[in-house]
């Protein structure tokens, strides 16, 4: 999936380049989503990754590795990061760190709600400069048979 929204990303954002990582030798479990809800969550946060770059050509990296009890999908990017000041209300809507206005400041609000349906999480860390939000996935449990 994560090379499907790079593949989709990039032909939308021509300046912007994501790289997905291979998750290596360790299988990933199923994950309890909503496949049209994770999609828009993951493409929020590329979208957001991408304006925080402004002009300039950016960077994001996505890695998905097995989490405690699911799976982590981490996005690294090299944007200017978010100021220490502003991180409280980060998941907040209609909050934007830029200051020009020109968006409206839904994007995180509406990944973080998204990925919440399906029992799901997204963090924020500050990360070399840059950003990195991780989203915790659930594994799938099968309903107990009666």
């Amino acid at each position: 999936m994560l090379g499907f929204l790079a593949e989709l990303f990039g032909t939308r954002h021509g300046r912007f380049r994501v790289t997905v990582e291979p998750p290596g030798a360790v299988p990933l479990p199923a994950v309890a989503a909503v496949r049209g809800d994770l999609e828009l969550a993951l493409l929020n946060l590329l979208l957001n990754a991408a304006e925080a770059c402004g002009d300039r050509v950016g960077r994001v990296s996505a890695l998905a590795r097995p989490g405690l009890d699911g799976v982590e999908l981490v996005f690294e990017d090299d944007g200017p990061g978010i100021p220490e000041d502003q991180r409280a209300r980060l998941f907040e809507p209609l909050v934007t760190t830029r200051p020009d206005g020109a968006v409206r400041g839904l994007g995180l609000f509406v990944a973080r709600h998204l990925l919440a349906r399906t029992g799901g999480e997204l963090r924020y860390e500050a990360a070399n400069g840059g950003s990195r939000f991780i989203v915790r996935l659930p594994a799938w449990q099968p309903l107990p048979q009666q």
